[in-house]
């Protein structure tokens, strides 16, 4: 039986942003299934399950990491609707976004996501933070889903 990764979900519309969080993944070396989305509509479609994209193609993702200025509907839109969402509330949401404001913090924790993390400003620190994601959500916290390695 084939072991299953475990799935991180970016949403985030900045070609560049994309390429360095790839690359930031890729650098820390751990397994995994790296998915990408780049608007709001794309990450309903995905969670959703639209058009049968989910499963052995685009497993479930066990994180979310989520920008808040994304285009059709942004990030803040998205996270409210996830977290009302009685299927897709329960996977770990985290904001990943250079929107940093104490009131834009605020809003997010009140919608419900589970983590906070400011872009960084280098790529050094783009990668210990992904390397502070992987440990945290993969080796020490218990999430629904969580495969077995």
């Amino acid at each position: 039986m084939k072991k299953q990764l475990p799935t991180v979900l970016v949403a985030e519309d900045d070609a560049d942003d994309r390429l360095l969080i790839r690359n930031a993944f890729e650098e820390n070396a751990r397994p995994l299934n790296l998915r990408f989305v780049n608007d709001g509509n794309a990450l309903l479609a995905y969670l959703r399950n639209k058009n049968r994209i989910f499963r052995d193609e685009n497993p479930r993702p066990s994180i979310l990491l989520l920008d808040l200025n994304m285009p059709d509907p942004d990030g803040r839109l998205i996270l409210r609707e996830l977290k009302s969402d009685p299927e897709l509330k329960n996977i770990p949401t985290l904001v990943f976004t250079g929107a940093t404001t104490p009131d834009e913090v605020l809003r997010a924790y009140q919608s419900g996501v589970n983590s906070f993390i400011a872009k960084p400003n280098s790529f050094a620190e783009l990668v210990t933070i992904v390397k502070g994601i992987e440990h945290y959500w993969f080796d020490l916290s218990e999430i629904p889903g969580k495969p077995t390695l």
